[in-house]
């Protein structure tokens, strides 16, 4: 008994072997309880021994089952946040599509308004030099009737 893992602050102490020796402690209690049960003992120090043992394995059970219930709990937080984590990711990638998406109609629609914007120019450029000419070939039209 005396190698069972204990801990005087009531700190749980980790022991790969727990399940082991757990079952030996709870066999050994029952053991004590059947032999003083059927030698009728009125022995104090073995009954108050085996309200002692008794009392511990009660206390390590309470303690499994808080391990387990909050074992279960951390679970199910956990697969809730990578559940969360996947969607948030999920979300990035669409908004990431979406800007992506975004980007390359601005370069398209951008790129043929410049274009749009550079013929208007040339085309008002090139009526401008047109428009000279024209207005050339009439003054020297008119100077020609003058002179003659």
């Amino acid at each position: 008994m005396n190698n069972f893992n204990s801990s005087s602050s009531g700190q749980l102490v980790v022991d790969a072997n727990f399940e082991r020796r757990l079952k030996e402690l709870t066999e050994a209690v029952n053991e004590l309880l059947n032999k003083a049960e059927s030698s009728n003992s009125t022995d104090k120090a073995l009954q108050e021994q085996l309200q002692v043992l008794d009392s511990r394995v009660e206390k390590i059970n309470k303690v499994i089952s808080d391990v387990s219930n909050n074992t279960s709990v951390a679970e199910g937080i956990i697969a809730s946040a990578l559940e969360n984590i996947s969607e948030a990711e999920a979300s990035i990638n669409r908004s990431r599509a979406l800007l992506d998406e975004a980007e390359k109609l601005l370069l398209n629609k951008g790129a043929r308004a410049l274009n749009e914007s550079i013929q208007a120019a040339n085309s008002s450029s090139e009526q401008a030099i047109r428009m000279a000419e024209i207005l050339n070939e009439v003054m020297s039209f008119l100077i020609g009737l003058i002179l003659f």
